[in-house]
C-alpha cells in the first residue's frame, strides 16, 4: 500500500496537517525532521552547527530512503528534501507526492524563524528560499494543494487527495480540483431521506492518476462514484464497460460496481433535460447553442438532438474539439456533420442496443468500443439509468433527425449562433468561482431572441457574470444547480438499485441546501498551476 508524501517550504503545514490527516485516515505518520533529531540525538539547529548542512542532508537522505520503504504512511518531509533528486525518486516509487503550497508571506507571519537554521532568526530569508525551491516542489509533486485558508479547509482538501489512494468502501465523487463540489451534501441529503446509511466523500484524483485510483477503489470495494471535470472522458478506458448513453456521448459521470466490475453511466443527459423542463424550456423544437466541447457539452448536445431539438450548434475555442463533438452526436443520431470548412459527413443509423464492454485491448488503446453484446448491468427494479427518468427519457427513445453543427468562439461566431438560438448552454469553466477565467466579451448575448433562455452549468457562484448579463437584458437565466441535483438523483438510483421519487427528493434536497446556506468554498478553487481546464 502506497505512502502519502508531503513536500513544501518550512512552515507550510507538512507536520501539523500530516499528523492530523494520518490520524483521520488511519495511517501511520513519520516526520523526517523528528526522525533526524532522534537519530542524531540533538536539535536540527545543532546538527547544522556541528555537521554542517551537507551532513544534515546526508542524514536526511538516509531517513527518507528508510521511510520510502514503509507502507500506508503519511511522510512529512523537511523543506530541503527536494534538493537531492535521489530523495524524491525514492519517495515517489511508493508514494503520492503532494506539494503543500503556502505563500511565504503567510508562513513568515507565523513561523518561529529562530528554530529554523536556514532562516537564522530572519523570516525574510523565506522569500529567496521559496524562489529557489518552488520549481523543485512543482516538478516533483504529483498534486499541488494550495494552503491559503484555515487549517480545517486545508485538512479537508488533504484528506480528499489521500482518498485517491485509500478510497474506502462507500461512495464518492472524483475530480481535479474537487473542493468546489456540492455532491457530498446532495447525495448525503438523499441518503438521509431514503434511510440509507452510506458514506459519500470527495476524492481529489490528479490528472494522470485515474488508473491507479480505479485499481485502488476496486480493491477497497468502493461501491460507486461520480465523476466531474476533467475526468468524464478520460475515465472510460479504465472501466469494465459503459452503458449506451455514455458510449454515445463519450462521457461518464457515474460509475457503479456491478458483480465486481465497474460500469460507467451518463446521468448528465437526463439531468439537464429534467432541469430545463422545470425551468419551462424543454429541448423539443428549440434551437440550442452549446459553449464547450467536453463531456458535459457532448452529453447536452446528444440529449438535445434526441429530445427533438430543431438544431444544435457546438462552439469551442479549439475547432477540432467542437468538430469532434458534433461528429459524435451526428454519428449517434443519423445526422450528417457540417461546420466551417467541413462538408457533410456520411450518415449512420442510430439503433438502441446493448452497452459497450471494455476489453484489455480497448483499454490499452484508450477506447471502449463495442467488443461484446453483453448489456450494461442495471440496478434491480430499474431498466436503466435513462429509463428510470420516466417515459420518453433517455437513449431508449428514437432520436430526432436534427443536426449538430460546430463553430469557433470568436465574437462573430458567438453573435451569429446567438441570433439563431432559443437556448444557450454554457458547458465551459468560464465564470467558475476562483477559476481565473471568464468571458472577455458578453456582447453576443444581445443577439439572443428576447424569449430565449440562458443556462450556465456552473453553480458556484450561483449567478455567474454570464447569467447576470443575460438577466439584465431580459433573458431567462438559470444556473447548474438543478441539473446537479437531478443527475445526482439518477445516479443514486444506480447506486441503491431501486427507483426513487425524484421530483419529491429534488425539492427536499434544494430546500436542505437552502436551509444550510451551503455554498462551495471559493478557497478550494484551483491555483494557477492547477488551472488546466479550458473550453
Amino acid at each position: 500500500m502506497r505512502n502519502i508524501v508531503l513536500i513544501g517550504l518550512p512552515g507550510s503545514g507538512k507536520s501539523t496537517l500530516g499528523a492530523l490527516a494520518a490520524a483521520s485516515a488511519g495511517l501511520g505518520f513519520v516526520d523526517l525532521d523528528e526522525e533526524a533529531v532522534k537519530q542524531a540525538g540533538m536539535p536540527i539547529k545543532d546538527i547544522f552547527r556541528q555537521w554542517g548542512e551537507a551532513g544534515f542532508r546526508r542524514l536526511e537522505s538516509q531517513i527518507a530512503a528508510a521511510a520510502a520503504r514503509g507502507q500506508k504512511t503519511v511522510i512529512a518531509t523537511g523543506g530541503g528534501v527536494v534538493l537531492r533528486e535521489e530523495n524524491l525518486r525514492r519517495l515517489r516509487e511508493n508514494g503520492l507526492v503532494i506539494f503543500l503550497d503556502r505563500p511565504p508571506e503567510l508562513i513568515a507571519e507565523a513561523i518561529d524563524s529562530g528554530a529554523r537554521p536556514l532562516l537564522a532568526g530572519d523570516a525574510r530569508r523565506l522569500f529567496p528560499l521559496a524562489a529557489e525551491r518552488r520549481p523543485l516542489y512543482l516538478s516533483g509533486a504529483d498534486a499541488v494543494l494550495t494552503n491559503v485558508a484555515d487549517q480545517a479547509t486545508a485538512l479537508r482538501r488533504l484528506l480528499a487527495l489521500i482518498r485517491s489512494v485509500y478510497p474506502g468502501d462507500g461512495f464518492a465523487v472524483i475530480g481535479d480540483p474537487i473542493g468546489h463540489t456540492l455532491s457530498p451534501a446532495i447525495h448525503g441529503a438523499v441518503f438521509a431521506q431514503i434511510g440509507w446509511a452510506a458514506a459519500y466523500d470527495p476524492i481529489h484524483v490528479p490528472r494522470g492518476r485515474l488508473g491507479e485510483f480505479v485499481a485502488a477503489a476496486k480493491s477497497a470495494g468502493l461501491r460507486g462514484f461520480n465523476v466531474t471535470v476533467p475526468h468524464k472522458q478520460a475515465i472510460i478506458p479504465f472501466l469494465d464497460g459503459v452503458d449506451q448513453a455514455a458510449a454515445l456521448c463519450g462521457a461518464v459521470n457515474t460509475v457503479a460496481l456491478r458483480e465486481g466490475e465497474y460500469w460507467g453511466y451518463n446521468t448528465d443527459m437526463d439531468g439537464l433535460a429534467q432541469a430545463l423542463e422545470q425551468a419551462g424550456a424543454g429541448f423539443a423544437g428549440r434551437r440550442v447553442m452549446i459553449l464547450g466541447a467536453g463531456g458535459a457539452a457532448s452529453a447536452a448536445a446528444l440529449k438535445a438532438v434526441m429530445a427533438g431539438a430543431a438544431g444544435v450548434r457546438i462552439l469551442a475555442r479549439r475547432l477540432e474539439q467542437a468538430a469532434a463533438a458534433a461528429e459524435r452526436v451526428n454519428r449517434a443520431t443519423r445526422g450528417p456533420g457540417t461546420g466551417t470548412g467541413m462538408g457533410a459527413g456520411p450518415e449512420s443509423s442510430y439503433v438502441p442496443g446493448p452497452a459497450v464492454r471494455a476489453t484489455a485491448e480497448s483499454r490499452t488503446a484508450s477506447s471502449t468500443r463495442a467488443a461484446a453484446n453483453s448489456a450494461a448491468p442495471s440496478p434491480a427494479g430499474t431498466a436503466s439509468s435513462s429509463a428510470a427518468a420516466g417515459p420518453g427519457a433517455g437513449v431508449a427513445t428514437a432520436p430526432s433527425p436534427g443536426l449538430a453543427v460546430w463553430a469557433g468562439m470568436t465574437p462573430a461566431d458567438l453573435a451569429t449562433a446567438a441570433a439563431a438560438a432559443d437556448i444557450l448552454i454554457n458547458a465551459t469553466p468560464l465564470g467558475l468561482a476562483g477559476g481565473g477565467w471568464d468571458f472577455p466579451d458578453l456582447s453576443f448575448l444581445r443577439a439572443l431572441p428576447v424569449d430565449s433562455l440562458v443556462c450556465d452549468l456552473i453553480y458556484n457562484p450561483p449567478q455567474t457574470r454570464l447569467l447576470r448579463e443575460a438577466a439584465a437584458l431580459g433573458r431567462r437565466a438559470v444556473n447548474g444547480l438543478g441539473m446537479l441535483i437531478w443527475q445526482a438523483l439518477l445516479a443514486d438510483e444506480l447506486f441503491c438499485g431501486r427507483p426513487l421519487d425524484k421530483p419529491a427528493l429534488s425539492r427536499q434536497v434544494a430546500a436542505a441546501l437552502e436551509l444550510l446556506g451551503l455554498i462551495p468554498d471559493q478557497n478550494d478553487s484551483p491555483n494557477p498551476e492547477e488551472r488546466r481546464e479550458s473550453p
